[in-house]
């Protein structure tokens, strides 16, 4: 049995009112600008995007201490959080990036832009995070022991990657792979984001349904939580990869609910993960 500390479970009510004030806040810039502002208007959009920054910063430094409890980079579950944590930290640094070139160098949409560094990197230690946190509770064995569950998991990563080509290629980017683009970078990040989403809901949906397994299903509402953030995280980057190739991308658009939604929820992943102290040995 493992568990957090006394000192970190202390300061979980302060992670979680620091989390649900950053998140109302982009909240309401966001519906600020859906229902009061005109469209051209865009030095609140860009107070939103900076604001989006806030709650993934917070809970990735919280989550440090919080990986620490379960054993840090010496145990699969800890490795799990402390490789969170650190995504969401790149991500928020990486937005604030984003913010600088919007409130400092007026660029609209800086995209491609250093701040693809901070988003690309993040993105890679969410799936890490994924893979320890299957490993943690035991999807190889469990693909292993039931073939049948492996067909699932081969016949799911077949239909994501079908779909994503056909909502990414087709539909966003009118078929074209971009290979022949002026802009191979803005080319690169369009197919490396869909790429990485794809890789990261195959993994963390077969840890979901893997976790409702584990006692008491201590692990699901954490691993649902991180289903969210991803499936969220896809549907914005489906977007920005059409808006952003029609040339049409502003700070604060409709589409952008699904990214505070991908924020909000990975960081709500770290506060359960604070909240629980997990058996890892399967039920019978």
């Amino acid at each position: 049995m493992m568990g957090t500390p006394k000192n970190t479970k202390k300061h979980l009510p302060i992670l979680k009112f620091t989390l649900l004030v950053s998140s109302f806040v982009s909240l309401v810039l966001w519906l600020y600008l859906r229902t009061s502002i005109p469209a051209s208007d865009s030095s609140i959009g860009n107070y939103f995007a900076l604001s989006l920054s806030i709650t993934p910063f917070i809970a990735g430094c919280f989550g440090f201490a919080i990986a620490k409890g379960w054993g840090g980079a010496k145990s699969l579950l800890g490795k799990a959080i402390l490789s969170l944590s650190i995504g969401l930290v790149l991500w928020s640094l990486g937005n604030f990036v984003w913010s600088y070139y919007n409130l400092v160098q007026h660029v609209a949409a800086p995209y491609p832009s250093f701040a693809d560094v901070g988003y690309g990197l993040g993105v890679l230690f969410w799936i890490l995070s994924t893979i320890y946190l299957g490993r943690a509770l035991g999807v190889p064995m469990m693909l292993r022991k039931r073939p049948a569950l492996k067909l699932v998991a081969v016949g799911f990563a077949t239909v994501s990657v079908a779909v994503s080509y056909y909502l990414f290629i087709v539909i966003a980017r009118g078929g074209n792979l971009g290979l022949q683009s002026d802009d191979m970078l803005k080319a690169f990040f369009d197919l490396y984001y869909p790429l990485t989403d794809v890789c990261a809901l195959i993994a963390i949906t077969m840890v979901a349904i893997v976790s409702a397994r584990y006692i008491g299903g201590l692990l699901r509402k954490p691993a649902l939580a991180i289903l969210l953030g991803m499936t969220a995280s896809y549907i914005y980057d489906l977007t920005f990869s059409y808006y952003t190739t029609k040339e049409t991308y502003v700070n604060g658009q409709f589409t952008d609910i699904f990214l505070l939604i991908a924020t909000v929820a990975l960081s709500v992943a770290i506060v359960m993960f604070g909240n629980r102290a997990v058996n890892l040995k399967p039920e019978d």
